[in-house]
């Protein structure tokens, strides 16, 4: 099967971003309070990371949360507009909002982690896809276009990754290796990529480093649960470090489901309520 090209990619992607954006939802509501607070203050807000990875996956998988970064804005501003629904820092400094029961990470994007730690240079929207860990996340797209133009669109590596089916390092430098390790065997998992040679040894070497208590208490402070068992990311990772040592290539997580363990992250539906899911 002739894997779909970039073009193709990132037309259905703009599609399906404008068709959420667009329709009747419980995330609507959420998505007006952001453009309200930007209309008043001529702020440019962009939608960036997991949201986007996964509209490239599916026209009706709800977001699990809303990531805006916002150029030009302050902390102060942000907090001066968004004040009533902040619930608290998130780990990276930007705002962890609550709005309407629904989860909504904002900050400026001049704090971006990457930038203030002097690893990606010139903090702009065209850079900004070059901070995430990993490239099926690297993606940075307006909100809302300025009139008479198309919503200013960035990536670096997304359509690569998908076409190619395989999930790779972006920006290597992070701060919390647990959460990256335990991210990116679910993320690889729910794709069904493979990994590519930067990450599988990324992979390797931190997943023998860190403890599997590690790994799990990742899990619990990013997505509130386990979602992913010490079973399983310990079959994960010496079939990673089996397949590297014998040098195969692309290096594949084993197909057994065993030891996912179910999501309790809420699914959110038009109505607004919430209820379980499986990750």
């Amino acid at each position: 099967m002739v894997s779909p090209c970039r073009e193709q990619l990132e037309a259905r992607l703009r599609k399906r971003l404008s068709s959420f954006l667009n329709r009747s939802s419980a995330w609507r509501p959420v998505i007006q309070v952001i453009e309200n607070a930007a209309a008043r203050r001529a702020w440019r807000p962009f939608l960036f990371g997991g949201t986007l990875r996964d509209l490239c996956l599916s026209w009706s998988a709800p977001p699990r949360d809303l990531d805006f970064v916002v150029p030009g804005a302050s902390m102060e501003q942000l907090e001066e507009e968004l004040g009533q629904y902040i619930e608290r820092r998130t780990r990276f400094g930007g705002l962890r909002l609550r709005i309407r029961s629904l989860p909504v990470d904002i900050w400026p994007l001049e704090q971006t982690w990457a930038f203030t730690a002097g690893l990606v240079e010139r903090p702009t929207p065209e850079t900004l896809p070059r901070t995430t860990f990993l490239t099926v996340e690297a993606a940075a797209i307006e909100l809302r276009p300025r009139p008479g133009r198309a919503r200013e669109f960035h990536t670096n590596g997304l359509f690569e990754s998908f076409a190619a089916s395989c999930l790779e390092i972006n920006l290597e430098e992070n701060p919390y290796p647990a959460l990256c390790v335990a991210r990116s065997l679910l993320t690889a998992r729910k794709l069904g990529f493979s990994l590519g040679p930067r990450l599988a040894a990324y992979l390797d070497h931190h997943g023998t480093q860190l403890g599997m208590e590690e790994l799990e208490e990742a899990q619990v402070t990013h997505y509130g649960d386990v979602l992913l068992s010490r079973e399983a990311m310990r079959g994960d990772l010496q079939a990673i470090r089996r397949q590297r040592a014998e040098e195969r290539a692309p290096v594949r997580l084993p197909l057994a489901t065993q030891g996912v363990l179910p999501c309790r992250m809420p699914l959110v539906t038009t109505s607004g309520k919430r209820t379980g899911r499986q990750s």
